[in-house]
């Protein structure tokens, strides 16, 4: 779009508002497209390089986004509410000085519903929300993206116009800590010292709310982004109606737009209370489900595919694509994770089998086997559409944090410029057994976190091993974690061992032991007993 064209696209209500003029121009459907894509560096002669540097080369798809329809609707439906929001609170027109004014009035009276002028309200909400991993806060992350954070005024008056900030729903804590999360996510972006300032004296959720609520109007927040709000259903007591009751006041009374963001398990608790927000039917709230297996579907895979390092490149065939469905159950997370994965374990298979570095659908399920062992109940429940079972999931994911720690152990066993571990007899990998070797690095890597010793993790590999060389990597830590719990055997005391009366007989004549002996029969003590032999004097008289 051009300068002139952009020009054109102001619409007379976004005009002499000097909030809406700072933004970024309305951008096409194409262009939007192009400003979220993220495609990873790539090159197919990365394909040659070491084997220990290419799954450094697949991290960077932990970077990629490919948007899809409901992205492009996400981004349109957060230009309208960061625009919409701002045409009430136009400082040309001293609706951002009356709003102020409401705001000192709320923070002296202590009353959230106080005000001093009657302002327009235009503010609007949404939520979206979907399954776990299916890529909410990474779209809405990259939407973010594309606006300006912080936007600064000099006329009519100095301001540090905040166009949106993002803080998540507490576990613990209640309104209070969210209050405190938003001030100290108000410090990282503005360099403040808000949370210094209220934190510690704020104690109270009424007073809390006010303090949030002032310093959102006084920075002119564009759109609050509340992320995890299931998180809500953790809470006890009050809390959780209490943070929805003022998330409806930031929208209502504040004309602070808001989004909440959770998986489907919230959906029954914003009905009851986030739908009477101000308008919020009117944009509409987003349910986002795990895709279906369609030409959308088939799409985003075809373009995933492309990114391969592995030596070989591997045809998209109809095999792979419905294992990959199979596997992922349309969670785009996951097949990415998939993908990523289960490149690094044909990168490994050729250096410790020497076998080709093709993606198979027995490779695929493999990496599903050995490394999805964490989601695989969600999965399974997919592909039941056990709605029941799916429900008590949310808690499953984080995801990201779960496969990091995989790729982190995958990245290491591929360091070829290290020195490998002494070989172990393995079994054939293309016959679907587990290789010893493929293991060993897995285990070793788990037992280096109990904090064992390398050489005693050696030696305890070696022993579980010996009794059974079938053991997977499971198997194998659930032995040697049963022999480190094991008691361990301490040596009994040896107890004196009781003198033979023909071990007594061996003792000749006029042996002290042996007249010690013979006089406890008399009933005579052992001085008695050597005093009577003559083999000790008598002891002296006292003066």
């Amino acid at each position: 779009m051009t300068n002139s064209d952009a020009q054109l696209a102001v619409l007379p209500e976004y005009q002499d508002n000097p909030f809406i003029t700072a933004l970024p121009p309305l951008w096409s459907t194409k262009e939007t497209y192009d400003r979220l894509l993220l495609q990873p560096l790539f090159d197919p002669k990365e394909r040659q390089f070491p084997d220990h540097v290419r799954p450094h080369c697949i991290m960077r798809l932990f970077r990629y986004f490919d948007p899809l329809e409901q992205h492009l609707t996400l981004a349109s439906r957060f230009g309208m509410l960061l625009r919409q929001g701002y045409i009430g609170r136009n400082p040309a027109q001293g609706d951002y000085q009356r709003h102020l004014q409401n705001s000192v009035a709320r923070m002296e009276t202590g009353n959230l519903a106080t005000r001093r002028f009657a302002v327009p309200n235009s503010a609007a909400s949404f939520a979206l929300l979907g399954d776990s991993g299916i890529g909410k806060s990474t779209a809405i992350e990259r939407t973010l993206a594309q606006y300006p954070q912080v936007i600064y005024h000099d006329k009519p008056f100095s301001l540090h116009q905040l166009t949106w900030l993002k803080v998540e729903c507490p576990q613990k804590g209640g309104p209070i800590q969210l209050c405190i999360n938003f001030f100290a996510e108000l410090d990282r972006v503005l360099g403040t010292n808000y949370l210094d300032k209220y934190g510690s004296s704020t104690r109270t959720v009424g007073l809390a709310m006010q303090r949030m609520a002032h310093l959102a109007s006084i920075h002119a927040l564009g759109v609050l982004v509340v992320d995890e709000i299931q998180h809500l259903l953790r809470t006890h007591g009050m809390d959780a109606e209490d943070i929805l009751n003022f998330l409806v006041t930031l929208v209502n009374t504040i004309s602070v737009p808001v989004i909440a963001i959770g998986t489907n398990n919230a959906v029954s608790l914003l009905q009851g209370k986030f739908r009477q927000a101000r308008r919020a039917s009117g944009i509409g709230s987003m349910i986002w489900e795990r895709m279906p297996n369609n030409e959308t579907w088939q799409h985003f895979v075809d373009r995933l595919w492309r990114y391969q390092w592995t030596r070989e490149f591997t045809p998209l065939d109809q095999d792979l694509r419905d294992e990959l469905y199979v596997a992922s159950q349309g969670i785009i997370d996951v097949v990415v994770k998939l993908f990523m994965l289960s490149q690094m374990k044909a990168i490994r298979l050729r250096k410790v089998r020497n076998l080709s570095e093709t993606l198979t659908p027995s490779l695929l399920r493999q990496v599903v086997k050995d490394d999805f062992k964490l989601i695989e109940p969600m999965i399974d429940a997919c592909r039941r559409n056990d709605t029941a079972a799916l429900s008590a999931f949310d808690d499953l994911l984080p995801f990201r944090e779960h496969v990091i720690q995989i790729f982190g152990d995958a990245v290491t066993n591929n360091d070829l410029s290290k020195e490998a571990p002494p070989a172990l007899p393995a079994t054939d990998v293309q016959n679907g057994a587990q290789g010893t070797s493929d293991v060993l690095g897995s285990v070793r890597a788990a037992m280096g976190a109990l904090g064992l010793a390398p050489d005693v993790v050696e030696v305890m590999l070696r022993d579980a091993l010996a009794a059974d060389p079938t053991l997977d990597a499971l198997q194998l830590v659930a032995v040697i974690g049963g022999k480190l719990k094991a008691p361990v055997e301490t040596p009994k005391p040896r107890r004196t061992k009781k003198i033979q009366k023909a071990e007594q007989a061996e003792w000749p004549l006029g042996d002290l032991r042996r007249i010690v002996s013979e006089g406890k029969p008399q009933g005579l003590t052992a001085y008695d007993a050597l005093k009577a032999s003559g083999a000790v004097g008598a002891l002296p008289e006292a003066a």
